[in-house]
């Protein structure tokens, strides 16, 4: 099956045969659904706090937070191509979409208006078309090549303001004063653009907030790509007959993420960020996140420390309700003390949710796991059989989505830090059909970073604002209140 060649190939990229292989199999045989038991919903699997609670928590956490390691961790890699895709095919074929018509009716609404230099809003069909062309293409701005990181997305302090910024500017408000360790996971392609970038605005926000940054970058290694197989279900290779490897997906960067060493790590993604008050609303929440993962490790591990001591049935009973509370667990009922003790020294995660008005988004349910216990997990619709008996039923459930607004921490009970790649899910992969050059072919992803590779983590869920989640998929959501200047509205 592999030739001399495809196995240096393999080991230059760090993978082993045997990992590769096994990789093919799982492709061949394809991912096997979520074992749907409900949907979680507040009051049963999603926690709802009241103002008070949420204000006792924020003053909690600024009372604490200098008692642990903290750090921001911000997939960034992606770039800013579909962004776009209706605007490409404009420029290619003239065809006129909503978000073309809207793009142009808002074009002085939007954050990098005035750094494009026009008079006048563009009225003929090719003004309108060198408008765009000069945004997208190389000749120009360059925007369809750029990560989303590096766009302009909103104008503060009469100046443009990119992602990479808002992050910075979030980091600050949640992790400072002193210290703010943010990572940033990134294409090699592109890193040269961010330092440049955090060389230009740091020493401003640095006096602004005041902090010092501590700001670092990864890339998704080569030894995490996947392999594709062709209609036939053999090999994709491509025309020179060298084997075709591709990105995993996001899971990937579970590596990543395993290698920070902090006790408290904030993610979110690069383009869920919000400008003026919906920076400080997310900002506020995740330090009421911060609050709530301490009083989590604290409760897990203080029950650990008395399980592992004297195993009762007083203490038994005590781990239960600890997992019951952060575990994200429906049930322990009679397992012994080992098997308790390894669920409370588990990696921990708080993950925001918000109520579900139409977007889209991974939903939160209560599943049976690959380990057999009913847990919280984050389901993606690609992980879904819809055709399932009950499927339907259990779909009209659902009340939140998962907006990718987490604190999590990597150690154990005793302080000590795990080894993520453990507590990874490898069932719960997708496979996904895409095409080369016209030739179809089937793909193979890891399990999602907060899907099958946070599958063994103890996990709550808790509602947050709608406000906090402002992702920006294509580029008229720009003009939406999140994204604009407050006095605009």
């Amino acid at each position: 099956m592999l030739t001399h060649e495809d196995k240096a190939m393999l080991k230059e990229r760090g993978m082993g045969e045997e990992e590769f292989l096994l990789l093919v199999e799982t492709l061949r045989k394809g991912a096997d659904p979520a074992d749907l038991v409900r949907p979680a919903v507040p009051g049963d699997g999603i926690l709802k706090l009241s103002d008070e609670e949420a204000e006792d928590l924020e003053n909690y956490w600024d009372s604490r937070k200098q008692d642990y390691t903290t750090g921001k961790f911000v997939p960034a890699s992606g770039a800013a191509t579909r962004m776009f895709k209706d605007f490409f095919a404009y420029l290619d074929s003239g065809e006129t979409t909503g978000d073309i018509t809207r793009f142009f009716n808002g074009l002085e609404d939007f954050a990098f208006y005035p750094d494009l230099g026009v008079k006048r809003e563009p009225e003929r069909d090719d003004e309108k078309w060198a408008l765009l062309s000069f945004m997208l293409r190389k000749e120009g701005w360059n925007w369809g090549a750029l990560p989303k990181g590096m766009l302009t997305f909103h104008r503060e302090d009469d100046r443009p303001v990119t992602p990479f910024e808002e992050h910075l500017r979030e980091g600050a408000l949640c992790l400072g004063g002193g210290e703010v360790n943010i990572h940033f996971t990134v294409s090699p392609d592109h890193k040269d653009l961010f330092i440049k970038k955090g060389q230009e605005i740091i020493p401003f926000l640095e006096k602004k907030y005041p902090v010092n940054y501590n700001i670092s970058y990864s890339f998704q290694e080569p030894g995490t790509d996947t392999p594709a197989l062709d209609r036939e279900g053999n090999l994709f290779r491509k025309e020179d007959g060298s084997l075709l490897m591709r990105p995993g997906g996001h899971g990937s960067l579970i590596r990543n993420l395993n290698r920070l060493d902090r006790d408290i790590i904030f993610l979110k993604n690069i383009d869920n960020v919000g400008t003026g008050s919906y920076r400080e609303l997310s900002a506020q929440w995740f330090r009421i996140f911060g609050a709530l993962l301490i009083r989590a490790k604290k409760e897990l591990s203080r029950a650990e420390r008395r399980l592992r001591d004297n195993p009762d049935e007083a203490n038994h009973d005590g781990a239960r309700k600890a997992l019951a509370r952060w575990g994200g667990i429906d049930s322990c009922g009679g397992e012994d003390a080992r098997t308790l003790l390894k669920r409370l020294n588990r990696p921990v995660r708080i993950c925001g949710m918000v109520r579900n008005d139409g977007d889209t988004g991974g939903g939160p349910f209560w599943v049976i796991d690959g380990r057999g216990n009913c847990s919280l997990q984050i389901v993606e619709s690609a992980q879904i059989d819809k055709s399932a008996e009950g499927t339907e039923e259990k779909l009209k459930g659902i009340s939140h989505f998962n907006p990718v607004f987490i604190a999590c921490s990597p150690r154990d009970c005793s302080g000590e830090k795990l080894n993520l790649e453990e507590f990874v899910d490898r069932s719960a992969v997708f496979t996904v059909e895409k095409s080369l050059n016209g030739r179809p072919l089937r793909a193979l992803e890891h399990p999602g970073l907060w899907n099958g590779s946070m599958a063994f983590w103890n996990t709550t869920f808790v509602e947050i604002p709608p406000k906090c989640f402002n992702p920006v998929k294509s580029l008229p959501d720009l003009l939406d209140k999140a994204h604009l200047s407050e006095k605009k509205g």
